[in-house]
């Protein structure tokens, strides 16, 4: 399968809520639909016809070293998305977590 990825924008004064947003996803969604990597961003780039601009984000992937904005990770054995630091993003391209 493909892990999927979700870019959110928040609220002004809103925090991230890695606990609350793994079980809201999580109770409406299958399983194969919850995305595994959530990439906070300022605002969301569009076209000029208001789509989303997707292409970039593909291109940067999720790595901590080369986005600067916060990725969070759910993995199979947690109830709740982490920031996805270097170590973990290490641990998991060597297969140590499962997403």
């Amino acid at each position: 399968g493909r892990a999927g990825m979700s870019a959110v924008s928040l609220k002004p004064g809103q925090a991230f809520d890695g606990e609350w947003l793994a079980h809201h996803l999580r109770s409406r969604l299958p399983a194969y639909a919850v995305p595994v990597f959530i990439r906070l961003r300022e605002e969301q780039d569009t076209t000029g016809t208001f789509k989303y601009q997707k292409s970039q984000l593909k291109k940067d992937g999720f790595a901590p070293e080369t986005v600067a904005e916060p990725v969070y990770a759910l993995f199979a054995d947690s109830q709740t998305y982490v920031r996805l630091t270097p170590e973990l993003h290490r641990q998991l391209a060597d297969g140590q977590h499962r997403p």
